[in-house]
């Protein structure tokens, strides 16, 4: 049973329109050593170079499971401020995802809610209804069985910069089998240098970079996203790092090395581009 693909109230934004242009990207994982540097060029350009209404961000923004929140706004504040810009002239849509889950609102309270000041407001799913389709944008990771534990997201997002390097290290070292993979699990468990791993961290790396998992997760998620039998519905997520579009979903890709994927979405069509 996959959890929170019901968002609570708090979470969810709906916008109701005639007429829509959306640029989408996601998983820009700024702080981890392979986020495309390029990333702060492009949304530089957003205001002159496209003709959309609204900028979507589909969550893992910030790599929180690898650096400390405090360090890694301080280090991409130009990246943060530039979105206020954004902001004035085309709106910013923020969505959480499992590497920032932390920043989303309203997890563990009940009543009010804090919320961030315009535009960084981070949501878990944005509908944006048509007369005749409702696209549905989340970042994806809940329908991942690994990644849907808000619990465990919650907790990999108050890592900080040493335990974020360890963490990497497993990543690393997790094409790794039998017992070179358990001495690996052992040195991240045991090292005096980093703050210790708990094992279920680790077995959600090794999960991850299993080799071939990464090729089979990417096309098991698209299948659980376009089970759905409400043909109205278009969604539009990430995490996978897999771009793609579909005739009943699509996916945002990454900035990752050299990966620089995003959507375009005007009224009922949906493409796909590089930058």
């Amino acid at each position: 049973m996959l959890e929170n693909l019901e968002p609570k109230p708090q979470r969810e934004l709906v916008i109701r329109r005639e007429h829509v242009k959306i640029l989408a990207v996601s998983d820009t994982h700024l702080g981890f050593d392979e986020a495309n540097p390029r990333f702060l060029e492009f949304i530089k350009e957003i205001t002159t170079s496209f003709d959309v209404d609204y900028f979507f961000i589909l969550g893992d923004f910030l790599d929180l499971w690898r650096r400390d929140l405090a360090g890694v706004i301080v280090q991409f504040s130009d990246v943060v401020a530039e979105l206020k810009k954004i902001n004035e002239k085309i709106k910013v849509i923020l969505i959480a995802g499992n590497h920032d889950w932390h920043l989303i609102p309203g997890k563990y309270t009940k009543g009010d809610v804090y919320s961030y000041p315009e535009p960084y407001q981070w949501y878990e799913v944005v509908k944006v209804i048509l007369p005749e389709r409702e696209y549905k944008f989340l970042h994806g990771h809940q329908f991942d069985p690994k990644c849907s534990n808000e619990g465990v997201n919650e907790s990999l997002c108050h890592s900080n910069d040493n335990a974020g390097k360890a963490m990497s290290e497993a990543w690393y070292k997790a094409h790794l089998t039998g017992a070179a993979m358990e001495e690996a699990k052992f040195h991240l468990l045991n090292n005096p240098n980093y703050p210790r791993i708990p094992p279920w961290a680790l077995s959600t790396i090794e999960y991850v970079a299993n080799p071939g998992a990464a090729g089979r997760r990417w096309q098991e998620i698209k299948d659980r996203v376009e089970s759905t039998e409400n043909s109205y519905e278009y969604t539009v997520y990430g995490h996978t790092h897999h771009a793609y579009v579909s005739s009943k979903s699509a996916n945002t890709g990454c900035w990752c090395k050299d990966k620089s994927d995003y959507i375009l979405i005007d009224n009922y069509e949906v493409t796909l581009h590089e930058w």
